[in-house]
């Protein structure tokens, strides 16, 4: 094997690598868009409604669109254009998010942001605990 050859090589790993990447990237992501949604309390949809996922700035709008699926529809169509690289944000802007998350509706007594974290904390600990 020569150099232009080993190169060859290292860069089509490199690129499965970020292949990987963006995959893990998108189903972590997909994972907390999916469980915050069904987590938070649907009394009015307006909280459940009002996720908002974005890539490289936190969104802190709100909508007074409260379709059901809104969040997760929106939310999904950024997911697919996600790549391995790149900070995604989750938020909720909403002015009782906080109250909600610190147990204020019986739907939701433990919160959702907590309980979703640690839940992704368990599966990726678990996961990459095989590694060793």
């Amino acid at each position: 094997m020569n150099a232009t050859q080993f190169a060859s090589g290292l860069l089509l790993e490199a690129d499965q690598i970020e292949e990987g990447l963006e995959l893990i990237n998108k189903r972590l992501v997909t994972y907390a868009v999916n469980s915050l949604h069904e987590r938070t309390p649907k009394d009015t949809l307006y909280a459940s409604e009002n996720w908002n996922v974005s890539v490289g700035a936190i969104d802190r709008s709100t909508t007074g669109d409260v379709s059901p699926g809104r969040t997760l529809s929106e939310g999904h169509g950024v997911i697919s254009g996600l790549t391995a690289y790149g900070v995604t944000f989750i938020t909720n802007s909403v002015a009782y998010a906080n109250r909600l998350e610190n147990g204020h509706s019986a739907q939701a007594p433990n919160g959702m942001v907590a309980i979703t974290y640690a839940e992704m904390s368990a599966l990726s600990l678990g996961r990459l605990g095989a590694f060793n």
